[in-house]
Formats: C-alpha cells, sequence, structure tokens
C-alpha cells in the first residue's frame, strides 16, 4: 500500500502543473477571486521539490499575480523578479493584463542586471620584452705616431744631455790631472783626453737640444692633430 502511494505522489510531481489537483484548485480560487488561498496554494507547489526552472518560474508568476490582485504592487513585482531570474525566459500569462505584462517585462530588465556576467578569460601575461644589448663600445683611438715620435726622441735628449753631463765633468777631472801633472807629457796627454770629454760632451749637449727641439714639436703636432 505504501509503495502505490509513494507511486501515486512520484507521478504526481512529475506529472504537468495543468494535470497537478493542487495546481487547478489553485487556479480555479484564482478565478474565483480568492487571491489569498490561490496565493498560499502556488506557494506551496513552488516549494516542492523535484520542480524545474521553467515551472517554479510559472509558479512565481501566479504568485506575484495574486500579489497585484491583492494589491501588493511592490510584492508582485519582486516575484516577477524572482521569476525571471529563476528562468530568464519566463512567459507571462495568457490572460494578464498590459499593465502587468509591462511589469514582467521590467523585471526581467532587474533580473538581468543582478544576474552574474560571464568574466572573460584573462589575457596571458606579456612576454617580457628582451633587455637590449648595449653595443660594443668602440675602441678609442690609439696614440698617433707623430706623439710616438716626438715622446722617443725627447727621451733621446734626455739620455743626450745626461751623457753629455758626465763627458763635462770628466773633462774638468782631466783638465785639472793635466794641471797637476809633475811631466810634460803626461800633463800633454792628459789636457788631449780632457780636451775629447769636452768635445764630446758639447756634441752631447747640441744633440740634446737638437732632440728636444724636435720631440716636443712631434708632441705638439701629434697633441693637436688627435683633438
Amino acid at each position: 500500500m505504501n509503495a502505490v502511494i509513494l507511486l501515486a505522489l512520484l507521478l504526481a510531481t512529475a506529472a504537468p502543473l495543468e494535470r497537478d489537483p493542487a495546481y487547478r484548485a489553485a487556479e480555479a480560487a484564482y478565478n474565483a477571486f480568492e487571491f489569498e488561498e490561490a496565493r498560499l496554494t502556488f506557494e506551496k507547489l513552488a516549494a516542492r521539490r523535484g520542480l524545474g526552472d521553467a515551472e517554479r518560474a510559472r509558479l512565481q508568476v501566479w504568485i506575484g499575480m495574486c500579489h497585484a490582485e491583492e494589491g501588493a504592487l511592490d510584492a508582485a513585482a519582486g516575484d516577477f523578479e524572482e521569476a525571471a531570474l529563476i528562468d530568464p525566459d519566463v512567459e507571462a500569462l495568457p490572460f494578464m493584463s498590459p499593465k502587468a505584462r509591462r511589469m514582467l517585462d521590467e523585471a526581467r530588465k532587474r533580473a538581468l542586471a543582478r544576474r552574474p556576467q560571464a568574466r572573460p578569460d584573462p589575457l596571458p601575461d606579456p612576454e617580457p620584452e628582451p633587455t637590449p644589448t648595449p653595443p660594443p663600445t668602440p675602441p678609442g683611438p690609439g696614440l698617433s705616431p707623430l706623439v710616438l715620435g716626438g715622446a722617443a726622441a725627447l727621451g733621446v735628449g734626455s739620455v743626450a744631455v745626461v751623457s753629455a753631463t758626465l763627458a763635462g765633468v770628466a773633462a774638468q777631472g782631466a783638465a785639472a790631472d793635466a794641471v797637476s801633472a809633475d811631466d810634460a807629457a803626461t800633463a800633454t796627454a792628459r789636457h788631449q783626453a780632457a780636451q775629447q770629454l769636452a768635445l764630446g760632451a758639447n756634441v752631447g749637449f747640441v744633440a740634446a737640444g737638437i732632440a728636444t727641439v724636435a720631440g716636443a714639436g712631434l708632441l705638439i703636432a701629434g697633441l693637436a692633430g688627435g683633438d
């Protein structure tokens, strides 16, 4: 017996709303202007489990119509919006007035604004731009041959000055030895040696002067050309 009752309940809940006795009773109460009784019955039907979204949305429209007939227009607008949230394609009932249809249309718009929008897929992170490699630093200009030649000439001049100075000192020493020599032959030899050393010193100073002047000239020309 229990199995038969359970099967009957399942068939009743699975059957279309129009064939449900409770639905037909609520519809009859509405047509008889018993709006509160009809609304309470529609609310009980909407609370059933196993109803699809389209059926629950349609019952919610019925509840809204009952509220509208009772003068609770704000509640009716909320019922219509709830119906549109359940099923965006919910349709108006055939007997609804133009005003009630406008209320349902406005409720659809409000429900559409409340419905969560699908988030776009996040854009992939842009690939980092490669760090530009700085161009290689060109090698600095080498020393000018004039600068190198001038430096070398100044070096030669410095060596010549040192050599000439040493020769001059030696010449002075030889001359002093010649004066202090005991015999004439020794004095003559030392005097000749002093003269040769003095000559070498003079030549060295002349060469040093020439090398110094030439080196300075080359150095100045090379530096001026490099700038």
